[in-house]
């Protein structure tokens, strides 16, 4: 006799399945903004700042109050009264203190360095992170826009100070070549880039040679 198991039961097993959850994409940490206001110095100012107050008046309005009335002083008094009044002397306009102006907003930086296009790599790799490839998606976009789509880049790569200096020198080699493989992917006229190592040669600043954050891309506009 076959036995005949209830759809609910199937059902319910299949809730009970281990479901794959996808991980979010990570976010740029810069904007096309923010590119284009270091490589040329168009940078927006933050409008709250900007906005200048409104100008005050040397009065306020007060709440309307009742007056009392006025007593008229006896005949007798009035001459006394004015004598002992000294006479009143005319006085200055008080004028409100002079505004200061708002100071623009600084602007903002990229990274620790520079040209740094925030991409790190991991000790002796130069496969591109995938917090990399977003903030290069970024990069894509600014060269595309009209402040420097005429501009050619020096794709620089970067290493700390371990190991050899020209193993060191081939792998910053390959580092930039990530970037600018990448940056072909996303539409970038490769024309328009450079690709070079320094290895260890230019370690950033305030930093030890030895310091993770050496192991970096940068991208300068090319003087012609």
């Amino acid at each position: 006799m076959r036995s005949f198991v209830p759809m609910r039961v199937l059902a319910a097993g299949a809730l009970l399945a281990p479901v794959a959850v996808q991980a979010a994409e990570p976010q740029a940490q810069v904007t096309v903004d923010d590119i284009v206001c270091r490589y040329t110095g168009e940078c927006e100012a933050d409008a709250s700042q900007a906005k200048e107050e409104a100008p005050t008046r040397g009065f306020s309005f007060q709440p309307h109050q009742n007056k009392p009335k006025a007593t008229t002083p006896s005949p007798a008094a009035a001459p006394a009264q004015a004598a002992a009044r000294p006479a009143s002397r005319p006085t200055a306009p008080v004028r409100p203190a002079p505004r200061k102006k708002a100071e623009p907003a600084p602007k903002p930086t990229i990274g620790v360095s520079r040209n740094d296009l925030l991409v790190s790599f991991r000790n002796n790799s130069y496969e591109l992170t995938d917090q990399a490839k977003a903030n290069i998606r970024v990069f894509a976009q600014a060269l595309k826009t009209p402040q420097l789509s005429d501009r050619k880049f020096e794709i620089s790569g970067h290493t700390n100070a371990t190991g050899s200096a020209s193993y060191n020198e081939e792998l910053s080699r390959e580092r930039a070549s990530s970037v600018a493989k990448y940056l072909e992917e996303l539409q970038v006229d490769t024309s328009r880039l450079v690709t070079k190592g320094y290895g260890f040669q230019k370690p950033l600043p305030d930093r030890n040679a030895t310091a993770p954050e050496n192991r970096r891309v940068e991208a300068a506009i090319i003087v012609p």
